[in-house]
């Protein structure tokens, strides 16, 4: 197909494995080819053909959703075979994280205990729907401010803050539960007793993983 509008059209009514995109199109050049080709058909693995020898391009074309990029002229049968090859098994990986993620966040959405998960940095990357009643805190606000910032775990004999459970799960990789009173950081009208617990693995290479915390 030589216009974006025609492989739009054809998408609209019909199923394929895989699509090789020219961001040169009369009709399209660049990302935009790309956004509108993933509007089209989001499911489908995309690689695209450009012919600039330009990382800049590819990594962009990458974040877009494209699964590879090729350049013209340096394209061999072989070559041509293993790139749509890759891109099938990468947006098959993709689509697979994908639902894992999404039956993990309802599995946590479901139980009956609050989770907090952040970054390495210890800033929030999720929060299930009981830590943001706990908390007071929405998801979407959460995300990325400082664990400390949501809710601070006090002591419930002393009334004291206690030591980021966060923190010491980063430097220790497991720190034992202790009887605490969960408070949120700036939004004292949810506060309510619990035991907490939060842990931090390593990955194969030896990295930490981020830390979670439920209580």
């Amino acid at each position: 197909m030589k216009r974006l509008t025609e492989a739009e059209t054809y998408l609209a009514q019909h199923t394929v494995e895989i699509i090789l995109l020219d961001l040169g199109l009369p009709d399209a050049q660049g990302l935009e080819a790309v956004r509108r080709l993933r509007a089209a058909a989001h499911r489908v693995p995309l690689v695209v053909l450009t012919g600039l020898e330009d990382e800049s391009v590819t990594e962009e074309a990458l974040q877009e959703g494209a699964q590879g990029c090729l350049i013209k002229g340096q394209i061999d049968a072989p070559g041509l075979f293993r790139a749509l090859r890759h891109a099938i098994d990468r947006k098959f990986m993709e689509e697979a994280l994908f639902e894992q993620k999404e039956r993990a966040q309802v599995t946590l959405d479901s139980i009956g205990d609050a989770v907090i998960c952040t970054d390495i940095e210890g800033n929030i990357t999720f929060l299930n729907v009981v830590a943001e009643t706990m908390t007071g805190w929405p998801r979407q606000e959460a995300a990325g401010r400082p664990v400390a910032e949501v809710l601070q775990i006090r002591d419930a004999t002393t009334g004291q803050t206690t030591p980021n459970p966060m923190a010491m799960a980063i430097a220790h990789g497991r720190i034992p539960p202790p009887p605490s009173t969960i408070g949120p950081g700036s939004r004292p009208e949810q506060s309510s007793p619990s035991a907490t617990g939060a842990s931090a693995g390593r990955w194969r290479s030896g990295w930490p993983t981020p830390p979670s915390m439920i209580f």
